[in-house]
């Protein structure tokens, strides 16, 4: 063989080996990559799938999830680039509308830029018709079996002595000197309604209930207020007349 062809032959079989050993790493580099992919185990951090309560609705929620975008306040535009002109994400604040309704344990009467208060006391009609009343005339009666304060419907009843022979001159005494414009306040502690009053007038005693509307749960919530008035029957141990004083809520 010449020297020629000897390293024609030499070069040729060097070449195979190369090309084959190129095409062997090539083999097990796609090899590797997809026993990668079928075996890799699953990491910590990965997606995981929630089944929602709507069918066909599921999302991804990620172990470490970014701030929203919303809460960012950047805008995006174009190909994913931030809106110069996009102003400041703000985060919402559900609106004060919720209606809050409660049973009275204090009322506060404001006259002449004066107020004082008393404590209340849940009350019920007796077997006998009439309306229980706390004996002791620093203490309101409410009616239980009225509205809520604040209810949006029906009256609020607050009821009290002008005077007793035990407890002497009564918290509702000062409704006697009552006027339109005159403010009272309900709360229990917690929550608070204001009222304004609107009305102030005499009822005979035997008709209140009968011919009036005093404890009526029909109409746009209100307050109504009750004591005694007109002139004191010693006999029957009673005045013979009520005074009713009716306020609107304010706001």
């Amino acid at each position: 063989m010449s020297p020629a062809s000897a390293r024609r032959r030499r070069f040729g079989g060097i070449a195979a080996v190369v090309l084959t050993v190129l095409i062997g790493v090539t083999g097990c580099a796609a090899d590797t990559g997809s026993e990668k992919t079928a075996k890799t185990p699953v990491n910590p951090s990965s997606p995981t799938v929630v089944q929602s309560s709507t069918p066909g609705t599921d999302r991804v929620l990620k172990a470490s999830s970014p701030t929203p975008p919303a809460l960012q306040g950047t805008a995006t535009s174009g190909a994913g680039k931030a809106d110069p002109h996009a102003q400041s994400a703000q985060v919402g604040r559900p609106g004060n509308t919720q209606q809050v309704t409660f049973a009275p344990t204090r009322i506060t009467v404001s006259q002449n830029s004066s107020s004082s208060s008393a404590a209340i006391v849940p009350v019920d009609t007796e077997r006998s018709g009439n309306l229980a009343i706390p004996p002791d005339s620093a203490r309101i009666g409410w009616w239980r079996s009225g509205a809520l304060a604040g209810d949006s419907f029906g009256s609020v009843v607050l009821a009290g002595h002008v005077d007793t022979a035990r407890y002497g001159i009564g918290y509702f005494a000062r409704l006697l000197k009552t006027e339109n414009g005159d403010l009272i306040r309900l709360s229990d502690g917690s929550h608070e309604v204001r009222y304004r009053v609107t009305s102030v007038r005499e009822v005979p005693k035997n008709i209140l209930s009968s011919s009036t509307d005093t404890f009526s749960q029909r109409g746009p919530g209100r307050l109504v207020l009750l004591t005694c008035t007109g002139s004191f029957d010693k006999a029957l141990g009673h005045y013979d007349r009520n005074l009713v004083v009716t306020a609107n809520p304010i706001g």
